[in-house]
């Protein structure tokens, strides 16, 4: 007898799982186009910079960063960074609810055209001690802002959870910035 496969909570075919499955297709078909130095390129900053221990990972790592951003500016690039450097991390981090449907979300640094904030959030689904925490992305966007207001659908009682990191236009990212908790209000 043969099982089926039955998708579960955890394995939604969402429109952005379904959009982030098309970009690895896409970016597994363009990492075999590229030419031989690039691909070489690749495999010499995975061993240094990444630890992923593939020039394909890396590339892979990079460009899925950079196109789910989903942000004007970010696009894909075809060979790694010149340079090993991570972005800067975030300071001045805060956030709070204006209305119980709006999180006024600002950062202190950094301010570079050149860079993005990528902001995160979670709910508080302590289901089990081994539960998985997922975070989700709420929106990417240029550094410069300083800030970004959030309309989330979250209703009154709801535990959020925010945390930044910046990102730069190789898909190179910073640590994570501590994480902050809110109660949607009445």
């Amino acid at each position: 007898m043969y099982r089926t496969h039955q998708p579960n909570v955890n394995q939604q075919s969402t429109p952005r799982q379904l959009q982030i499955r098309g970009y690895y297709s896409q970016l597994l078909s363009c990492h075999w186009n590229l030419p031989a130095e690039y691909q070489q390129l690749w495999q010499k900053y995975s061993e240094k910079n990444t630890g992923t221990r593939s020039g394909i990972g890396a590339y892979m790592q990079a460009n899925l960063r950079l196109l789910s951003a989903d942000c004007e500016g970010l696009t894909q690039i075809d060979h790694p960074p010149p340079y090993p450097h991570r972005p800067p991390q975030i300071t001045g981090f805060s956030w709070s609810l204006v209305y119980s449907t709006t999180a006024h979300i600002q950062w202190a640094t950094p301010l570079a055209t050149d860079h993005y904030i990528q902001i995160w959030h979670r709910l508080n689904w302590d289901y089990s001690p081994s539960y998985n925490v997922h975070w989700a992305q709420v929106a990417t966007v240029r550094a410069d802002c300083g800030q970004y207001d959030w309309l989330h659908p979250y209703p009154i009682g709801t535990d959020l959870f925010i945390k930044l990191r910046s990102m730069d236009k190789w898909g190179r990212t910073s640590p994570d910035t501590h994480t902050i908790k809110r109660v949607v209000p009445f």
